[in-house]
């Protein structure tokens, strides 16, 4: 499972986790996609990352890391009104 972790109030959440078979058959650039995904999640724009509030990533790699948990840090506040209501 690929699983994107938002940051919510300073506090990273799991927002989504997607099977990894799933992810290599719906894009050719998965990073992209995922990063796509967080942001329609959220509806801010922002970089994933490896480990929370590392490094942005290099999304032309094809391929996922061996890591299966990715972090989005948005660059600025999430608005709950784009937060899906569980």
């Amino acid at each position: 499972m690929v699983k994107i972790h938002l940051k919510l109030e300073g506090t990273y959440v799991l927002a989504l986790s997607v099977p990894l078979d799933d992810m290599k058959r719906l894009s050719l650039r998965p990073l992209k996609y995922l990063r796509f995904v967080a942001f329609a999640i959220c509806g801010v724009t922002g970089h994933l990352a490896l480990m929370p509030d590392g490094p942005a990533l290099d999304y032309d790699v094809t391929d996922l890391d061996d890591s299966d948990d990715y972090y989005y840090t948005p660059d600025g506040n999430v608005s709950s009104f784009s937060l899906p209501l569980i």
